[in-house]
């Protein structure tokens, strides 16, 4: 082989990119998050029975509050 001049071999998978297009954006999807819900913490009412009244009506009671399930309305 005799060659005369510059020689270019890009090969099969070699050359300028505008023989192959512009280069191609990866895109990664990801899945949307899972959200559970966590079930609602107890509560409770606490019952003054000396004062006759509900925390924080009375803000302090002198023997032991009384736990109290709310009541729904």
């Amino acid at each position: 082989m005799v060659v005369v001049g510059p020689t270019f071999w890009w090969g099969p998978w070699w050359g300028p990119w505008w023989w192959y297009g512009p280069p191609v954006q990866q895109v990664i999807v990801q899945p949307a998050p899972v959200f559970v819900q966590q079930p609602a913490a107890e509560s409770f009412w606490y019952y003054c029975q000396s004062a006759g009244a509900y925390y924080p009506t009375a803000p302090s009671c002198p023997e032991a509050w009384i736990k109290v399930a709310p009541r729904s309305e």
